[in-house]
């Protein structure tokens, strides 16, 4: 119960809370064309140094056969699955179906008498439905996962490939008067609430990080037998009695959100700095068709890079969802049979 309760407090606590930030982050710098407004004028011939370092991460890491092999090894468990809850219904509706020839069949006997399909497997088919549910959802998320990723494909390819298939996709800026003393100290001002962003971002990891490791340690179970242990003597112990120590442990991990949540308003204040400066470095640049062109080829690559981490960090949470459901939904399959074949047993 205690692992069960703590996973969910992880996931949606520190997890989530992550992701959304950083979510928040992309989608704030992509509207603003950052970094790429500062990556044109920092470097107008060939590619950025920050974007050559992302497409070296996603060639490193495999590019699009990484996320075809994750896709796959998904649908696997998916189907698994799928394979265990049809295998459930399958068993409720034949053991229904032999029900109701036995109650016809003796439906005026004075002593042969038992509970309809309909009320005994109550719980089963109330957990069957529970997980059918779940598991239409997951369909679901999977294949926007999927769709995503085929918009994204191309470009992903092309961070994937060689530094001058890239640059053959990004125009070079021609100007001359880009990089003005006009137009640098904006430049720096943004640059540095960037950078004080990515720091931002990479001590938000490290904190979701130290809680995953408290996570994959924490075991309560002592504490839990000493508890059980003086409480048997005068009561029957119920899982219920251990609310408040569950409570308890749950609070050392209070500190990983506390610091997410002072995270997340030193991100909104950033975020409107960044906001504000961006309007100012954006009128003391020279407009330039080149420049803009470029701009727009180089947060397409951003993006590109985003995308591609976020659509693996989907599959991540897909798989880790269909692992547990799998376990869940296998025991599920098991139950019906046995008591299936113990309804059957009645009969004969």
């Amino acid at each position: 119960l205690y692992q069960d309760r703590l996973s969910n407090y992880i996931k949606e606590n520190i997890v989530d809370v992550q992701q959304d930030l950083d979510v928040n982050i992309s989608m704030k710098l992509h509207e603003l064309s950052l970094p790429a407004a500062l990556d044109a004028l920092d470097k107008k011939i060939g590619l950025p140094p920050s974007l050559t370092a992302k497409a070296t991460e996603v060639r490193q890491n495999g590019g699009n056969k990484k996320i075809e092999s994750a896709i796959q090894d998904v649908a696997t468990l998916s189907n698994h699955c799928k394979d265990a809850i049809h295998a459930a219904a399958k068993i409720l509706e034949m053991e229904s179906q032999q029900d109701a020839v036995f109650q016809m069949t003796f439906a005026n006997h004075p002593t042969i008498v038992r509970d309809p399909s309909n009320l005994a497997n109550h719980a089963l088919l109330q957990e069957t439905v529970k997980f059918q549910q779940a598991f239409m959802t997951a369909s679901e998320s999977d294949g926007q996962i999927r769709q995503s990723w085929g918009q994204w494909r191309p470009m992903i390819d092309l961070l994937a490939g060689s530094d001058a298939g890239m640059e053959a996709a990004v125009p070079s800026s021609r100007s001359t008067g880009l990089a003005s003393a006009t137009v640098l100290p904006h430049a720096r001002e943004l640059r540095r609430l960037l950078e004080e962003l990515d720091d931002l971002k990479t001590s938000r990891a490290e904190i979701v990080e130290q809680a995953r490791h408290l996570a994959d340690i924490d075991d309560i179970r002592r504490r839990i037998e000493l508890e059980a242990s003086a409480m048997e003597r005068w009561v029957e112990v119920k899982p219920a009695m251990f609310e408040d120590t569950i409570a308890s442990e749950l609070d050392k991990y209070e500190k990983y959100r506390n610091q997410l949540d002072e995270g997340a308003t030193k991100q909104a204040v950033l975020l409107e700095k960044i906001e504000a400066a961006n309007p100012r470095f954006i009128e003391s640049r020279k407009k330039d068709p080149g420049v803009e062109q470029r701009e727009k080829a180089l947060a397409t690559l951003y993006t590109g890079y985003s995308e591609y981490k976020k659509t693996l960090d989907d599959l991540s949470q897909g798989l880790e969802f269909y692992n547990k459901l799998s376990v869940v939904t296998t025991q599920l399959a098991e139950k019906c049979r046995v008591w299936a074949a113990e309804r059957d047993a009645e009969v004969k």
